[in-house]
């Protein structure tokens, strides 16, 4: 699923794709809970399909950080994971970037 949030941020299809986003990414770092690569892979795809949507940084933390709780990982685990996105998400930000 895609949106252009930048463009339209506030429609049903904006709250949908959030909605949809958020979903994904809880259940991939479920599913990957326990395989640090697989959980790499994870993190990048959601700050990929973030910044290509075009969603506000605040927003992308925001998200991510409902998204690694709902997948169930403790206090620390979730301190390592917001480690790697934000390392990722600096990738993910360049390759997006509208310059």
């Amino acid at each position: 699923m895609k949106h252009d949030y930048h463009n339209d941020p506030d429609s049903g299809e904006a709250q949908q794709f959030l909605s949809w986003l958020e979903s994904e990414t809880a259940e991939a770092l479920r599913a990957d809970y326990g395989n640090l690569e697989s959980v790499k892979s994870s993190v990048f795809l959601y700050v990929n399909r973030a910044y290509e949507a075009g969603l506000p940084d605040g927003l992308v933390g925001q998200i991510f950080g409902r998204c690694i709780a709902k997948a169930g990982y403790t206090e620390e685990e979730q301190d390592a994971v917001l480690d790697l996105l934000e390392s990722l998400a600096s990738v993910a930000r360049a390759v997006h970037s509208p310059e």
